[in-house]
């Protein structure tokens, strides 16, 4: 957990440090049966809604990116 949250802030300083397929793989984590591995990785997924939603898979985005992209 406390690796995600170190990586959650490290993007939040420097977003383009984050690549598409590394991303993708740490998202998957919402699905884990620890609940604060699901936080920390569903706060990965907020942060990256708001700074870069396009790097994210389309069923990650949100409604709201969904709008920006169509």
């Amino acid at each position: 957990v406390g690796g995600f949250n170190c990586i959650r802030e490290m993007c939040k300083r420097a977003p383009y440090i984050m690549e598409e397929q590394l991303l993708h793989d740490l998202a998957q984590y919402k699905k884990d049966k620890h609940k604060a591995v699901r936080a920390a990785a569903k706060s990965l997924i907020q942060l990256y809604r708001v700074i870069n939603p396009f790097l994210l898979h389309k069923k990650d985005r949100g409604k709201d990116a969904q709008l920006l992209v169509d």
